[in-house]
């Protein structure tokens, strides 16, 4: 019914899988200190697009990846891209790294937000790393009084 090739072939595939799947499964660190540095790499050097996707593979994947040499590069996106919605990701990416540099200047650079949104969002990671700001205007600041 089915020749000898074809049944070799569906052999070979299905074992090329098998290893392929098994060589995926395992959670090396090697992998993750590579794509640490891939990812570092992109941030200084890449398109707008590939910045965003590392972007949210920083926060997806933050607890596994050591790209803390790449703080200065997510908070420039921060302060100086033209779109919102990428400010608010790097922002995101920012509080994901956990970075104490970081959140620092997130403290001092509130005051001088223009966007609500954004500067919400900073009162939120502020709070949720125990560094509560009181600002006019807030829930926290009037209760707080």
């Amino acid at each position: 019914m089915f020749s000898r090739l074809t049944v070799l072939m569906i052999t070979f595939l299905m074992f090329s899988i098998f290893f392929y799947s098994n060589s995926l499964a395992g959670d090396q660190p090697d992998k993750w200190q590579k794509a640490s540095q891939n990812m570092v790499y992109a941030l200084k050097h890449g398109p707008d697009g590939l910045k965003q996707s590392v972007l949210q593979n920083i926060i997806r994947y933050s607890d596994q990846l050591q790209v803390d040499e790449a703080v200065f590069e997510v908070m420039s996106i921060y302060r100086s891209h033209p779109d919102e919605r990428v400010r608010q990701l790097a922002l995101v990416a920012l509080y994901k790294m956990n970075n104490s540099w970081a959140l620092s200047f997130l403290e001092r650079a509130i005051k001088f937000e223009r966007s609500p949104k954004l500067r919400k969002s900073i009162c939120a990671i502020l709070y949720q790393c125990n560094r509560p700001v009181y600002m006019e205007g807030t829930l926290l600041a009037s209760t707080e009084k």
